[in-house]
């Protein structure tokens, strides 16, 4: 007797087999996958942790560095060379 799609009932369990063999592989595949993506995401949140820091560290220089120079200017103007 012959199935849908061209299939006869004794092709049935070759068929299937196949598919659970494709199934394997496509599972292992996204297993890696969610692997890379969270090796990934560890990754983007270790950058992130360490840019907020160098942030944190170079607001307070920037400032002072914004301040100095707007005294440097003042000394200038008031003592020109």
């Amino acid at each position: 007797m012959e199935l849908s799609g061209g299939v006869t009932g004794s092709e049935i369990p070759r068929h299937l087999s196949e598919f659970e063999s494709k199934i394997e592989a496509i599972k292992g595949s996204l297993s890696k996958c969610q692997g890379l993506t969270d090796a990934m995401m560890r990754a983007t949140e270790g950058f992130e942790k360490r840019l907020h820091e160098l942030e944190t560290t170079m607001i307070p220089l920037h400032r002072q560095s914004r301040s100095l120079t707007a005294a440097q200017k003042s000394i200038w103007k008031a003592f020109p060379c």
